[in-house]
């Protein structure tokens, strides 16, 4: 875990080193899986990845908050996608619902919906459709 490599083979430090160099840090905040949908498959495995990260933060001694894989464009228009995202979230919210205090949950659909680029709230996405933008 000390460094790892995205989907385009950027290398950076891993989530425990990040914390112990840049740290200590009270909580973390983990909205993860966009990119898994596609490539890794399962819910199962999606939601399982990303219970990883939480058990890497929790490690250091921080709380963590779980947000739920946000929607997106290709998810809108690929019904297998939405299935994915869906049972993934759902397991998200179940498994964080069961960590007590030290897992807050948050439904970043109800939040943040996803919205074509030339609608209202289109510039809180990227033009790929799928990453939240900086604004």
């Amino acid at each position: 875990d000390e460094e790892v490599a995205d989907v385009c083979g950027l290398k950076k430090p891993g989530m425990r080193l990040a914390m112990r160099t840049q740290g200590p840090f009270d909580a973390v905040v983990i909205l993860a899986g966009t990119n898994d949908l596609a490539s890794e498959g399962s819910p199962e495995r999606i939601s399982g990845s990303i219970q990883l990260l939480h058990a890497a933060a929790r490690a250091e001694g921080a709380r963590t908050v779980a947000m739920a894989i946000p929607e997106s464009l290709a998810a809108r228009h690929v019904p297998a996608l939405a299935a994915t995202r869906a049972v993934a979230n759902e397991r998200l919210a179940a498994w964080a619902r069961s960590q007590g205090e030290s897992v807050l949950w948050v439904d970043t659909g109800a939040l943040l919906p996803y919205s074509e680029p030339s609608a209202e709230g289109g510039h809180l996405w990227e033009p790929d459709g799928l990453h939240l933008s900086q604004a």
